[in-house]
């Protein structure tokens, strides 16, 4: 996936996984829009990218166990996220900053990484 900065104009640090180069680097998130290539920490990108050969990756497997985060902010952004107590995929509600890896923006896309 690309790096997008996304449509808003914040200010958050983050990180985004860049296969060309095979790494994580740091770049800054407007905010809204843009896709799931976006971390917190250099940490958490690494962990879920780590390993992108064929096949899914036991790293990216991994967001899947992480808890469900709202984040820090107050924005209403409709997601979806594995929830490993009832063993499927549910909507949350993002609030548009921090939060986790375990967020996805279509049921579908939850399903195919998690289910």
């Amino acid at each position: 996936m690309p790096v997008e900065t996304g449509r808003c104009r914040g200010f958050f640090p983050s990180f985004a996984y860049v296969p060309e180069m095979g790494r994580c680097i740091k770049f800054v998130y407007g905010g809204c829009g843009g896709n799931h290539n976006r971390f917190q920490s250099l940490d958490q990108c690494e962990r879920a990218c780590a390993d992108r050969s064929e096949g899914p990756s036991p790293a990216r497997d991994r967001r899947c166990l992480l808890p469900i985060e709202t984040g820090n902010c107050l924005a209403y952004f409709p997601h979806y996220a594995f929830d490993r107590k009832l063993k499927k995929c549910v909507r949350f509600i993002y609030g548009g900053c921090g939060g986790n890896a375990n967020k996805f923006s279509s049921m579908r896309e939850c399903r195919s990484v998690c289910e």
